[in-house]
């Protein structure tokens, strides 16, 4: 009988509209007032629950038919029932409009239930469609499809940074508007629960948030986007830490969206010259990270900057923007030295600009902690492009690196009835993942695995905007209406002052890639968090070694002669004494012969060749591991790994070259001994 009453109501809900109206006085639940009960009083009682329609006091009276002081799907139920013989009619008692005694109170636990309760009422794929969370009625949502999730271990992962453990994070920016708007977010099986929990309990461990410094019109209306300014930054952060959740805090120094495209300046600040902007960012950052702070938040890395591509703050000189960097970083280290420092950029497919980004960074000593790209795999090419230039900048700057934004669709359908950045239809993109949560997660699962394989300099990974949901089956007025008052899609009409592109105002373009259904549910593919690890491997556990700048021959344990090169930069080994100058770098070494570094190059799988160069651009970071008889082994990093100079032949004119040895490198290493001589 659920079934069958269930199914009706959706019918109705789905083929019928109605007006509501109250008289002064009417029946209990006769919600139309025509003095019978009928199916169309089911509906506009169902109407009070989606959200569809607002009733004012004396409707709330007329439509509570238990009289317990809460509209719910209940009370449309019982009408119904009336409808088809199934119960009685309340009692003749009259709703009086002059009762003073029930007063509709929105802040009360037992107001109105409206379409924030469910997200949507209606399941149109479901004859078990009607919900309610307040009722003995079971929830039939549709099955979440199952993934099969993969194992990512960051084995070289830095156990200086976030207590030893891979950066799992998401950005969930939009969350508090989102539940302004009437959002629910669930558990797994469908009951209600807070979002931080479900993201705790999938293994997540940072948040991102962005500010934006005054998202607002001089009226005080909302540009939407989330309402992004510190007090909710604050907020999302706060909530976080009740979870041990650490805070990312992405700064992008505009009152509204910051992008490649486009990096306007601050209201307030529209007419700075470079150096009042430079104070402004100092000064805005301090206070901002006070406020954040003051919320409870665990603030971990604060981003200074959002995809600023040679474009920031109104700035489009690449060298006066590593000044205005500057302030934002030394405000974030005189805030707290210990939280890390990140710079964002975009389009890692462009490796030559990404090489130019770091290498002018590098060179207006810019003191930063982490550099940071966006990955959106259908627009930025190969996840192998991806790790060969965060390698290269990891160790030629010595910086740790990190995706700052990612995501993937898992469905072509569309939530809120504005269209999807991304779908099977779009132009221009490349999906090399099937459009389903499977490859969803396979997707998020192999960026992942991209930056791993960077090595020890790789930290993690932020999913971007997994949440950002709608509430389904509303007509586009009504979103347009939500949009409008909470600000919870991309943009408000009165954003348009700020940002002309904000002609097209609406809702969200990425709920079919959020990590949650359209009914708040978290997918399977959340669970990718839970499978990211940082298990050593036992055969790369090694014991690195300090060695003193100076100048040193080395000797080769096995064959008793020494490495050296010949007039041509070939490296070799002889029984002439050859003396490398030894410098340290940063973490690293580099080995010079007069004045040319002792470089790896020409990587395959396995084997590389070793040279001397001029040149001081290639691969030349060197380490030293103590083996347990005092020798040492010289190890190049490359590419997330490790190449160890390797010289098997005995012989006097043997030739010198790197091999990488993934199975047992340990073991491998420690039979290519060389002792120090100075």
């Amino acid at each position: 009988m659920k079934k069958i009453l269930a199914f009706t109501l959706s019918l109705l809900l789905a083929c019928q509209t109605f007006s509501a109206f109250a008289l002064p006085s009417q029946k209990l639940g006769d919600v139309d007032g025509d003095g019978q009960y009928t199916s169309s009083d089911a509906l506009m009682i169902l109407k009070y629950v989606v959200g569809i329609d607002t009733p004012n006091e004396q409707q709330f009276k007329i439509a509570d038919i238990n009289q317990n002081g809460k509209i719910e799907t209940l009370d449309a139920l019982k009408i119904l029932k009336i409808v088809v013989g199934l119960e009685q009619a309340p009692d003749d008692s009259v709703v009086d409009s002059s009762s003073e005694n029930s007063v509709i109170d929105s802040s009360s636990e037992n107001s109105i239930v409206d379409s924030s309760s469910e997200n949507s009422i209606v399941d149109s794929s479901s004859e078990n469609s009607i919900v309610d969370s307040s009722s003995d009625i079971e929830i039939n949502f549709p099955p979440i499809e199952k993934v099969n999730v993969k194992t990512v271990n960051f084995g070289d992962f830095d156990k200086s940074i976030n207590n030893g453990e891979p950066i799992k994070g998401v950005d969930i920016s939009s969350i508090i508007s989102l539940e302004d708007a009437g959002v629910i977010f669930r558990d797994q099986n469908g009951k209600q629960q807070d979002i931080f929990k479900t993201l705790a309990e999938h293994g997540v461990n940072y948040i991102r948030v962005r500010v934006w410094n005054r998202p607002y019109s001089n009226d005080g209306t909302s540009y939407g986007g989330g309402n992004c300014d510190v007090n909710t930054a604050a907020e999302i952060g706060r909530r976080a830490a009740e979870y041990n959740i650490k805070l990312l805090v992405d700064f992008h120094y505009s009152d509204f969206w910051a992008d490649p495209a486009k990096q306007r300046v601050p209201k307030d600040w529209e007419n700075y010259s470079l150096e009042q902007k430079k104070t402004a960012i100092y000064d805005y950052t301090i206070q901002s990270l006070e406020t954040i702070a003051n919320s409870g938040a665990k603030i971990g890395m604060v981003q200074v900057g959002n995809e600023t591509n040679c474009n920031f703050c109104g700035e489009k000189d690449m060298y006066k923007i590593c000044e205005m960097f500057s302030s934002g970083c030394k405000a974030v280290k005189d805030f707290d030295p210990s939280v890390m420092r990140v710079l964002h950029f975009a389009n890692p497919n462009k490796a030559e600009n990404y090489e130019w980004y770091a290498k002018v960074l590098n060179e207006c000593n810019v003191d930063y902690d982490v550099f940071a790209t966006s990955y959106y795999p259908y627009w930025h090419g190969t996840l192998e492009n991806l790790t060969n230039i965060l390698t290269e900048i990891a160790y030629s700057y010595n910086k740790y690196v990190m995706v700052a934004e990612t995501s993937y669709p898992y469905t072509n359908d569309d939530c809120d009835g504005f269209a999807n950045s991304v779908s099977k239809d779009s132009d221009d993109v490349v999906f090399n993942y099937d459009i389903s949560p499977q490859g969803q997660a396979d997707c998020l699962s192999d960026v992942f695995q991209a930056v791993a394989d960077v090595g020890e300099k790789g930290l993690g990974v932020f999913y971007w905007e997994p949440a950002w949901i709608g509430l389904n089956g509303l007509d586009h007025d009504k979103q347009t209406e939500i949009w409008e008052k909470h600000g919870n899609g991309w943009a408000t009409q009165k954003a348009i002052e700020y940002d002309q592109s904000a002609k097209w105002a609406g809702g969200s373009s990425y709920d079919n890639q959020g990590l949650f259904d359209f009914y708040g549910r978290p997918l399977e593919s959340l669970k990718v968090f839970e499978n990211i690890t940082a298990n050593p491997n036992p055969n790369q556990n090694i014991n690195y070694f300090d060695v003193q700048e100076g100048k040193y021959a080395l000797k080769n344990k096995n064959s008793g002669l020494y490495l050296s090169c010949d007039d041509n930069g070939n490296v070799a080994q002889w029984g002439d004494k050859t003396y490398w100058d030894i410098k340290k770098q940063g973490d690293y070494y580099t080995l010079s012969y007069y004045g040319k570094n002792l470089v790896i190059c020409d990587t395959d799988d396995n084997n590389a060749s070793v040279q001397l160069w001029e040149d001081n651009s290639n691969t030349q970071q060197i380490k030293f591991i103590k083996n347990s008889d005092d020798t040492i082994s010289i190890v190049f990093l490359k590419s997330g790994g490790k190449y160890c100079i390797d010289i098997l032949n005995q012989s006097e004119y043997s030739g010198a070259w790197a091999t990488y040895n993934t199975s047992n490198f340990k073991t491998f290493m420690a039979s290519q001994k060389f002792e120090l001589e100075q």
